[in-house]
């Protein structure tokens, strides 16, 4: 049964607390919640790394949670029956509830359940305790594998559309340094590709992982420039500092030479696409990489006529194309794109750095 700030909480109650516990209950007998409810003490298998089995996790928890809410705290106790006055006071027979690594808990225990996958805490609403539900985790199961199968088909099939070029290129984008170098095998990048599309997966991380591989697969201007910016550090021609978020232009001997841009420490994460963004935005910087360290970072598509390509319709963009004399029939949209700037800017850079020079 239930205790809520110290009152025995009626199912049958027509106050907030009884709504809610009858919407739990409810939520708890549907076919959101498989029966028995099997709950662990810890979601991990029992050998570890070493090989060596590890002893079953034993945990106490409290019987009673308090529950911040907007207007205060609220009690909420779980008990095997009703409490008894000792000299005034409420005394509860269950104080603690103690669970084994596997503990199955029958309907005929809602009220446990309850609490501990609701209201405890620790519990399972904040990750101390697991629920095992088959059919959530066989869904889970299905679900990786079709990631990982179609990551697996990209970088191992032979008849994967990616070139081993472009499994270089996305790489790169990635921030796997070298990626390009011959000192690795094909083969090699592919691991390390891999290795980190599912480190990114296992952490969360919103720039590395199976979703943007797939973005990145179309190997667009975009993946392109993003490998030519780690291009600039595994070259040594840029030096990020991640200490005040500077980025250096690098001399000869490796030696800092001119600050270039700066962002905030708290931006680390995003430093490529936010230098990606400063070099599309200073076209003498762009043209001196290019002509000094023969690194051509952005291409003609940092400039206006680019984003306005880009947001048109496709069959916008093929008269536009059209109109250019440019093919465009079974093109990707990149494609298309470049050979339209191509046509509209040729040499501007240059026509524009030779103007200033004279």
């Amino acid at each position: 049964m239930i205790y809520v700030n110290g009152k025995y909480l009626d199912p049958m109650g027509n106050d907030s607390y009884a709504e809610e516990y009858r919407a739990l209950r409810k939520r708890l007998l549907s076919d959101e919640f498989q029966w028995p409810i099997v709950i662990k003490t810890r979601n991990t298998p029992m050998i570890n790394p070493t090989g060596y089995v590890e002893p079953p996790q034993n945990v106490v928890i409290p019987s009673v949670s308090m529950i911040e809410m907007e207007f205060g705290t609220v009690e909420w106790r779980y008990t095997t029956s009703h409490p008894q006055v000792v000299n005034g006071v409420l005394q509860f027979p269950t104080n603690r509830i103690f669970l084994n690594e596997t503990t199955i808990i029958e309907r005929d225990h809602i009220d446990l359940a309850l609490y501990l996958i609701f209201k405890a805490k620790p519990g399972v609403s904040d990750g101390f305790l697991y629920l095992h539900d088959t059919r959530k985790e066989s869904d889970e199961y299905a679900k990786n594998r079709a990631r990982f199968g179609a990551v697996s088909y990209m970088l191992y099939d032979e008849d994967s559309p990616l070139s081993g070029s472009d499994i270089r290129t996305i790489a790169l984008a990635f921030g796997i340094s070298n990626a390009d170098s011959p000192k690795y095998t094909d083969n090699e990048v592919k691991r390390l590709l891999e290795e980190a599309i599912i480190n990114g997966e296992t952490t969360g991380d919103e720039l590395v992982n199976y979703k943007k591989f797939k973005e990145y697969s179309r190997v667009g201007e975009h993946v392109k420039q993003m490998a030519a910016v780690q291009k600039l550090y595994d070259n040594k021609i840029v030096e990020f500092d991640s200490t005040d978020g500077s980025f250096y232009l690098l001399d000869g001997n490796g030696a800092r030479a001119d600050k270039v841009f700066k962002i905030s420490v708290v931006d680390i994460r995003k430093k490529d696409a936010l230098f990606l963004k400063f070099l599309r935005e200073n076209e003498r910087m762009r043209y001196m990489l290019k002509e000094d360290y023969g690194v051509d970072v952005t291409g003609d598509t940092h400039s206006f006529y680019y984003e306005e390509l880009m947001a048109m319709e496709m069959s916008e963009l093929r008269k536009v194309a059209k109109t250019e004399g440019i093919e465009s029939f079974g093109r990707k949209k990149d494609d298309i794109i470049a050979d339209i700037m191509r046509k509209r800017t040729g040499t501007s850079v240059k026509e524009k750095e030779k103007e200033e020079g004279e």
